[in-house]
This record gives structure tokens, C-alpha cells and sequence, in this order.
């Protein structure tokens, strides 16, 4: 049996339709793939930003870490045994040279020309405790004045005429050369030429809440130096013999030989629920001179 015209037309109406369109299925599925193509790639953006978070953390630390210890370490290894002031878990204390001069002559009139031979000029030590240390000619051990240095009462063309008389050098600048007076009111004599003598201050450094940071700071001379750093850091004490303490009393500071100190660096953010926080431990033992 033929089909009519209409019967005809509407096949094809119905066929090109088909054609044209998705069914449900096709379309529920689709977006699956693409909600599961947007999920991992969002899974993946947060997974790259938590990675170069982290780094970033990590580098920060180990930079703080090692700028911190390398700092403490350059300034308390120019200390002696017999130049520490206090000794504690959580601090130290030692005299810390601000100039260091010999002795080139001395006069009755109570005053000795000297040349300076090395100064620190941005120790950011403050100026409430200064103090004169002397040690005669040949002899290693000190007599500390603290809290007292002497009076420059000239400087240049006098006391370098006095010194190059003696035998210093003339190539050194006018500058280096220096007259103090008053060494009998508290030294008790004049020192004698080839004397050494130091002038210091106080540097302390101490590990106590931080200012910017949760956790605990590394303060030098009553400024925060770096933070953040994990509870547990602390200094210990190494004496002659070997013997290792957490504090030492102020008559045996004169028997440590090195400190140790023990620091974790820990990053900034302080982990999250799904981070855990960076840490990074590092131990440095740093010997005194002699």
C-alpha cells in the first residue's frame, strides 16, 4: 500500500528532528563529564596553591632559621669564657667588644696615648652599660671595669706623635690614635705600653614571645631580631670537662667552653585542617675563643 504525501513528509519531520536534538541522557551525562573535569581541575588549582604556599612557608623559615643562627653565632663567638654576664635557658648575656686598642704610652699625669685598631660601629648595643677591660702586656686574663671608661681627652696629631715614638706604625690615619685620662680613680695605675684594652657593652639575647608572629621571637638587646619559632627552643651550656648544663650560676660562667643553641623555625600561617604547620629544626654548637 502507498503512503500518502503528508504520511511522507511527516517522517522525514520527525526524522530530522531526532537529528537535531540530545536526549536527557545524553545531556545528564555530559555534564557529569563536565562536572567532573571543572572538580578536578579545581582540585588541582588548590592543590598547586596549597604546594607553593607551603614552599613559600618553607623557604621563608629556612632563610630565617639560618640568618638568625649565623648572626648569634658570628657575634657570641668573639666572647671568652670570662666575658659572660648571665647564662639561662632562655637567654644570654656576654660583654661585647666596641673597640679594642694597645696601649703605646703612658705619663704621670694620669693619662695614656693608645691606638685603636679595630672598632664596631653598628653594634646597636645601647650605651647603659659600657666597661673597660685591661690586660697587661703577655697576660690573656682581664680586669673587667664595668660600668666605667675612661675620659678621651685628645685625639690625632698628640697621641699619634707619642705613639710613633714608641714605634707605631706612621702609615696608620690620625684617627686610630686617642689620649685617655683617669685610669687611677678607678684601674687604680697607669697601664703600661703594650697594654691591651677593650671597651664593651652589654649584648643579650633572649628567646620570649613574639611581637609579630604566634610563638616565640629571638630578641637581641631588647629588639625583636626574627621570628616565628617553636616552643623548645632554648641555649645550653658546655663546660670544661665536657659537662653539658640548661643555666649556669654567675660563679661558674667562667667554666663554659660553647653554647649550644636549639631552634625551630615554624611558618607564618601556622598550618590549617588540611596542612599541617611548617617545621624546621636546627641545632648549632658555637665555641668560644680563648
Amino acid at each position: 500500500m502507498s503512503r500518502s504525501g503528508s504520511d511522507r513528509r511527516r517522517d522525514t519531520w520527525k526524522s530530522g528532528r531526532s537529528r537535531a536534538g540530545f536526549s536527557l541522557i545524553e545531556v545528564l551525562l555530559v555534564l557529569t563529564l563536565l562536572g567532573a573535569v571543572f572538580s578536578a581541575a579545581i582540585w588541582l588549582f588548590i592543590q598547586n596553591s596549597r604546594f607553593y604556599d607551603r614552599s613559600d612557608e618553607t623557604i621563608g623559615a629556612r632563610e630565617n632559621l639560618r640568618a638568625t643562627i649565623d648572626l648569634l653565632a658570628a657575634e657570641v663567638r668573639q666572647a671568652s669564657p670570662a666575658d659572660f654576664l648571665a647564662a639561662a635557658s632562655d637567654s644570654l648575656a656576654i660583654r661585647f667588644n666596641l673597640s679594642r686598642a694597645i696601649v703605646c704610652d703612658s705619663t704621670g699625669l694620669d693619662e695614656v696615648a693608645l691606638v685603636v685598631f679595630d672598632t664596631v660601629r653598628a653594634a646597636n648595643v645601647p650605651s647603659a652599660f659600657r666597661g673597660t677591660a685591661v690586660s697587661d702586656p703577655y697576660d690573656s686574663s682581664f680586669t673587667f671595669l664595668d660600668g666605667w671608661r675612661p675620659s678621651v681627652i685628645g685625639k690625632g696629631s698628640g697621641p699619634r706623635a707619642a705613639c710613633e715614638a714608641r714605634g707605631s706604625s706612621a702609615d696608620l690615619p690620625s684617627s686610630r690614635f686617642r689620649a685617655l685620662r683617669g685610669w687611677r680613680s678607678r684601674y687604680g695605675k697607669l697601664p703600661r705600653a703594650g697594654s691591651f684594652v677593650r671597651i664593651y657593652g652589654r649584648l643579650s639575647y633572649r628567646l620570649g614571645t613574639s611581637s609579630f608572629e604566634p610563638g616565640l621571637g629571638v630578641w637581641r638587646n631588647g629588639q625583636e631580631l626574627a621570628s616565628p619559632f617553636a616552643e623548645g627552643s632554648s641555649f645550653s651550656y658546655v663546660l670544661e670537662g665536657g659537662a653539658e648544663q640548661s643555666a649556669v650560676p654567675v660563679e661558674a660562667l667562667g667554666r663554659i667552653r660553647a653554647v649550644r643553641v636549639r631552634l625551630e623555625a615554624t611558618g607564618r600561617s601556622g598550618g590549617t585542617r588540611f596542612q599541617p604547620p611548617v617545621r624546621l629544626p636546627a641545632e648549632h654548637l658555637i665555641f668560644l675563643r680563648n
